[in-house]
């Protein structure tokens, strides 16, 4: 930035901040009229200013950082404690050869998954995974290859299938994700199948992490429980629930306590700003505040999730939107 450009005017500060954020830290998104097409949307200059500074907040993740951010979930979240683990086993040992073998050991015995279908971004997230902590492909599978279906006779006669571990040494399924917002996804698609694989297995240890989870979403998936038919007792079904980045109400952008507008330039208003955003999307499908009212402002290079403002990614009557949203279709 030049040292004239505090003497500029609040749009033009802006602008130049973004565009800044586009040349390196959002290259990614680097498109041409990007930003001009963006500020278009909205009608009058005090409007472009307030959303302007709304967009000078924005959390944009690339490549390169979503790729950090896998690197860390295997490190911070698997590796360290396992290896924490062995120390304590062993007498806090600092022998690399017996530290490596335990942990080999443990490795061997743990899969990874994704979250959702083969085209959806938890299990596009996996191909990152696998290449960044250079983990052999037999270390992942998809949930299907969990069981195998049995068929049995019945004493009357006839016949059923029951379902089992296809694999009875595996200790830990993790499932790698990007974003857990409300936890609905993870409840809606996965709780089942989890319930399943607990019941006929019940010692194996599911655990779920992701790169960046609300508060909401982390609780309601750590409280999701089966009842364990051996005991009958119920029972949490995953080991345990962590998110690299845990959102709390802070980061939503209207909430009283946003650090978003921890501090303001005297132009723009917080108040102003939901304004605005609710006139431009109140007539969305999800409505002005994204799915289940979430406020967010976070973005990947692949996907922002619909939990983020529409008004950066929503493409309905004729909207041109900052950052990409592929809906499911």
């Amino acid at each position: 930035m030049s040292k004239h450009f505090d003497t500029l005017p609040i749009k033009d500060r802006l602008e130049e901040k973004i565009r800044i954020f586009l040349d390196s830290i959002w290259k990614e998104k680097q498109e041409d009229f990007l930003l001009e097409n963006w500020s278009r949307n909205f009608d009058t200059e005090e409007e472009q200013v307030h959303m302007l500074f709304l967009l000078s907040k924005f959390m944009y993740f690339g490549n390169q950082e979503i790729r950090e951010l896998l690197t860390t979930i295997y490190r911070d979240l698997f590796r360290y404690p396992h290896i924490h683990k062995i120390r304590e086993d062993n007498f806090d040992t600092i022998d690399e050869s017996i530290i490596e073998k335990k942990f080999s050991e443990v490795l061997s015995k743990t899969r990874f998954l994704g979250i959702g279908s083969p085209a959806e971004s938890g299990v596009h997230l996996l191909y990152y995974f696998r290449q960044q902590n250079r983990l052999k492909k037999e270390s992942f599978i998809t949930l299907s290859e969990i069981f195998k279906f049995i068929e049995k006779d019945k004493s009357a006669g006839g016949k059923y299938v029951t379902v089992e571990i296809k694999d009875n040494k595996i200790e830990n399924y993790i499932f790698i994700d990007d974003f857990c917002g409300t936890g609905n996804q993870v409840v809606s698609e996965l709780a089942d199948n989890l319930i399943t694989i607990k019941r006929a297995k019940p010692d194996v240890k599911i655990h779920y992490f992701v790169m960046f989870g609300t508060n909401l979403g982390i609780e309601k998936l750590k409280n999701i429980e089966y009842l364990n038919i051996t005991t009958n007792v119920m029972e949490k079904v995953f080991e345990d629930v962590k998110a690299i980045f845990k959102l709390d109400d802070s980061f939503k952008a209207f909430n009283g306590n946003s650090r978003i507008f921890a501090k303001v330039p005297d132009e723009v208003t917080q108040k102003e700003c939901e304004a605005i955003n609710k006139k431009y999307s109140g007539s969305m499908s999800f409505g002005p505040l994204g799915y289940e009212n979430c406020e967010l402002m976070l973005s990947f290079t692949h996907n922002t999730p619909d939990n983020s403002l529409p008004v950066f990614w929503n493409e309905e009557n004729i909207w041109n939107p900052f950052f990409k949203r592929f809906n499911k279709i």
